[in-house]
């Protein structure tokens, strides 16, 4: 894909660098983690179950068993956001 032409090559190596940076990263190992936090950080955000539901379903897929928060994203989620439709999606921890 070429590069936008309104980008200067000190932006375009930049964006090669960070790309090349995250593609390496596992989203199992930090998605979750940051929308735990934010959820607890922000209980009144309406988008909260959503993400910790995305956030589990990144957990539960992950191949990194070491990590496991699905037990934790799905007690919070019912303790705080039991009537959400995100909740009702998300009723089982693994591991």
């Amino acid at each position: 894909m070429p590069d936008p032409v309104f980008l200067t090559a000190q932006q375009r190596e930049a964006g090669r660098k960070d790309y090349s940076q995250l593609a390496q990263i596992d989203p199992g190992n930090w998605m979750p983690a940051i929308l735990i936090d934010w959820a607890r950080d922000h209980p009144d955000d309406p988008r909260v179950p959503e993400g910790l539901h995305f956030a589990w379903r990144v957990d539960r897929f992950s191949c990194d068993d070491a990590k496991n928060r699905t037990r934790e994203i799905v007690v919070l989620m019912h303790s705080r956001y039991p009537d959400s439709s995100w909740t009702k999606k998300t009723k089982y921890w693994y591991k």
